[in-house]
């Protein structure tokens, strides 16, 4: 799996399940943060197809807030549990 099918698996798992999108096409999480495409593309890049079992040092390092931490790893976890890596 690429960083870029990982991206779009991702996106299309968060609309799945009915994630709130900003204006610009990120992942809303609470405290008004988000995930972009270039904050998943950072931690694809770091961890690979183990980013789901991400610590939170890599997840901040990449940009990822805490509050975010657990969309990441919830939507990580089903895409690459369920697609064909």
């Amino acid at each position: 799996m690429t960083k870029e099918d990982f991206v779009k698996l991702f996106i299309q798992e968060a609309k799945n399940n009915s994630a709130v999108f900003t204006t610009q096409g990120n992942i809303e999480c609470q405290n008004g943060k988000n995930i972009s495409i270039d904050k998943l593309e950072r931690i694809f890049d770091l961890t690979g197809k183990n980013c789901m079992n991400s610590t939170a040092e890599e997840l901040t390092s990449c940009g990822i807030e805490s509050c975010c931490f657990i969309t990441f790893r919830d939507i990580s976890k089903i895409v690459l549990n369920t697609k064909d890596i």
